[in-house]
């Protein structure tokens, strides 16, 4: 019986160390997941913002001249 108890301490045991590593891998994943996720959609939007600063929009159009506006555009 005594022999029984250990290997059940033991195996306890593994068990323990093995859930404590897993816990600390899946927050260090999920850390850098969403590490890279905010990074990609920093980049995206910079990207958006780089766009949206190229583009004219007319706002007064006559015969002799065209005036754009882009200010209004940026954030």
């Amino acid at each position: 019986m005594e022999r029984g108890q250990e290997e059940f301490d033991n195996i306890s045991k593994m068990i323990k160390k093995e859930m404590e590593r897993f816990e600390v891998n899946r927050v260090k994943d999920f850390k850098a997941i969403i590490i890279q996720y905010l990074e990609n959609l920093m980049t995206h939007q910079q990207q958006v913002r780089d766009v949206r600063s190229c583009i004219s929009v007319p706002v007064w159009v006559s015969e002799n001249a065209t005036i754009h506006m882009t200010a209004g555009l940026q954030q």
